[in-house]
């Protein structure tokens, strides 16, 4: 299996330079908006207030003949829990292909291109899951590499960059300082209400301390900094700049102002928190992503693999699960 592996992948990298047709449309702005919201990679239906922020960001890149603007927004980590943490695995090649097949269209006729910003949350994962600085830099090195890869196989006017949310600070003391601010001027733990959803995604990202003592309210603490830290000021404004249209694979809200794309045809979960694998059906491959949960419900094999160009320790095997054993992977 490792020779049929390494060719699907290989004729997946190739589809990415293929063109089906060029077309030149009348109106470049309308058909750059109907192709970024297609219903087959859109993940939930459209709003009016999600069209009319993705029109005018499209309108503003072409009057100003710059790439169209696609900020990713994500944590700059890979889940503690997978064995591939704390680098990128084939969950991210497998969405970055994705993303790049979702834009391609545009590619043949809006010479500017498209950008892909990846504006990662860095340093708050040290204090809302306990990851250490060097698992946070090791993650965002190694989605690097995996950027650099994709990306050598793509056409030329698609780019890619990753953006710190650190970054838009004069330094990290500067960083840290605006952080403890906002921390103290959000609402207090004690009137901080948290749903299912909410613990359940509290619990999945902190990493436990040992012989650590929880106080009762210790996730309504972590969700307390975490919702200081999204609406700190250089945060927004670079978020929200004139331009950008904001997208990821899903979140439990934000619906009015995100795409939510799936991180692959066949999975919503984040990449992020998720470990790449294929699925094996009729002869053929489906990329997906799983959480730990399904990981732990399916059942795979291992097969080593070896594509050139992409040689760290996270591509030198992969899961493929058999679907029938599996009768389908459970989103």
């Amino acid at each position: 299996m490792k020779e049929q592996i390494e060719k699907f992948i290989d004729d997946e990298l190739k589809e990415l330079l293929q063109v089906k047709g060029v077309i030149s449309p009348r109106n470049i702005e309308e058909e750059i908006c109907r192709l970024l919201m297609r219903a087959k990679f859109r993940r939930k239906a459209a709003s009016n207030s999600l069209k009319k922020r993705v029109q005018e960001a499209v309108a503003y890149n072409v009057s100003n003949d710059e790439p169209i603007n696609i900020t990713f927004l994500q944590g700059c980590y890979k889940l503690w829990r997978f064995e591939e943490s704390p680098e990128a695995d084939w969950a991210e090649f497998f969405a970055l292909m994705h993303y790049a097949t979702w834009v391609k269209p545009i590619l043949s006729f809006y010479k500017p291109g498209v950008i892909f910003d990846f504006f990662v949350d860095d340093l708050i994962m040290e204090k809302i899951s306990n990851l250490r600085r060097d698992e946070i830099l090791s993650y965002q090195s190694s989605f690097q590499k995996i950027i650099n890869f994709v990306m050598s196989h793509c056409p030329k006017n698609l780019h890619c960059k990753i953006t710190t949310v650190s970054s838009r600070y004069s330094n990290e003391s500067d960083f840290w300082d605006k952080l403890n601010t906002a921390v103290e001027n959000w609402e207090k733990p004690e009137n901080i209400k948290l749903d299912e959803m909410r613990i359940a995604t509290i619990e999945l990202n902190y990493r436990p301390i040992p012989n650590e003592n929880h106080s009762a309210l210790w996730r309504e603490k972590i969700a307390r900094i975490y919702a200081a830290h999204a609406a700190m000021e250089n945060r927004l404004k670079y978020r929200e700049k004139i331009g950008k249209i904001l997208a990821m694979p899903h979140h439990y809200d934000g619906f009015d102002t995100r795409i939510f794309l799936g991180s692959t045809k066949d999975s919503n979960i984040k990449y992020w928190i998720g470990v790449g694998a294929l699925k094996h059906k009729n002869e053929d491959f489906i990329p997906t992503v799983l959480s730990p949960s399904q990981l732990a419900n399916v059942k795979f094999s291992t097969h080593n693999v070896a594509i050139k160009g992409l040689d760290t320790k996270n591509f030198k095997k992969i899961r493929v699960i058999n679907t029938d054993v599996n009768q389908g992977v459970r989103k």
